[in-house]
């Protein structure tokens, strides 16, 4: 009988998530979890945890929606927004081509027009406005933040 006892117990512990402690999830963290099926992130405001269901609030009026642990593969608790560099370096990027294309249609009209005296200068204009162009985009890229996560419970946990 303690064989069967000890084989139910088990096989419910199995299902359960790993013991997390209080220093890495509480009510009211933001929170999301990859749910399979269907295989997608749920997130939202943890409304509570326990053995059986992780129990998320996606929006002040939303009901709570539980979570078997059973579907639950990964928990990431929110670390708050910060800046990318990888969004920097797409603004820059973006910023300093538009700026070279609308820079290059105006030095092509110009250099059509130059009948006499020296022309090809507003050449140098073109990699000029990239620049500045590049500038202004990597400020706004840099303006664009992120909501950074680390992970707290998965298979197998990283941290």
């Amino acid at each position: 009988m303690a064989t069967i006892v000890g084989v139910l117990a088990g096989a419910l512990g199995a299902s359960s998530p790993r013991s997390l402690g209080a220093q890495e999830i509480a009510p009211g963290l933001r929170v999301r979890s990859w749910v399979t099926p269907p295989g997608k992130w749920e997130t939202g405001t943890l409304v509570r945890f326990g053995g059986d269901s992780l129990v998320l609030k996606r929006c002040g009026e939303c009901p709570p929606e539980a979570q078997p642990w059973g579907h639950v593969t990964r928990v990431e608790v929110s670390q708050g927004y910060t800046w990318s560099g990888r969004n920097t370096a797409i603004g820059a990027l973006a910023g300093g081509v538009i700026a070279a294309l609308i820079d290059k249609r105006k030095v092509d009209r110009d250099l059509a027009r130059c009948n006499d005296g020296p022309c090809g200068l507003e050449a140098l204009e073109i990699p000029i406005a990239g620049l500045f162009g590049a500038g202004a985009g990597a400020i706004l890229g840099s303006l664009w933040r992120v909501e950074s996560w680390r992970e707290i419970y998965g298979e197998p946990a990283r941290n």
